[in-house]
């Protein structure tokens, strides 16, 4: 039997450098609102209010919704995503595309009268330095309270025309002793 020697291999080893350039993105997330707040709310009767979290940025965000701050058992807090329809569970992660957002909706169930303070952290699970908090405050009460506004009986425009701004003057008074929010 013939035996083969392999020859050895003299291919060449060289080094170069090449300039690279690197663009790393990181999500951005955004909430408009820094607050919200529940105004006579009535004890078991659920209140809403919506809020948008933004996708500042071309690569996908994940959030999650954290609570910090809750005000013992005196209130009950869900959310839902109001594009889906989808409840989120607390903790989970929640995703948004590139330059996009979500419409979510706070639930909130009084079960105390009083004022009542919750504080919700957004985390961006990939950049915890775009990270926002969200507080949330209620009013509530075991009877409804009545908006007492007084205002004029009609508003007259006038003769309205296609793509012609109209203006008036709605004065709305507040003859309550409460802040209302209009």
């Amino acid at each position: 039997a013939a035996s083969r020697s392999a020859a050895p291999s003299t291919a060449a080893q060289f080094e170069a450098r090449l300039p690279l350039s690197v663009r790393a993105c990181r999500s951005l997330l955004r909430c408009e609102e820094r607050e919200l707040h529940f105004s006579n709310c009535v004890l078991g009767a659920a209140s809403h209010k919506d809020f948008t979290v933004r996708n500042g940025s071309e690569a996908p965000l994940s959030f999650r919704l954290v609570p910090l701050l809750r005000a013992g058992r005196a209130i009950s807090l869900a959310f839902t995503n109001l594009d889906s329809g989808a409840p989120l569970r607390a903790g989970g992660v929640e995703e948004i595309s590139g330059f996009s957002h979500a419409r979510l909706r706070a639930h909130l169930t009084p079960h105390a009268e009083g004022e009542h303070r919750a504080e919700l952290l957004l985390t961006n699970e990939g950049d915890a330095d775009s990270s926002v908090r969200l507080r949330l405050a209620c009013r509530a009460s075991s009877q409804p309270l009545h908006a007492k506004l007084h205002a004029p009986p009609s508003l007259d425009l006038g003769d309205c025309y296609a793509a012609v701004p109209r203006r008036a003057r709605l004065t709305l008074r507040n003859i309550s002793d409460e802040a209302l929010y209009v």
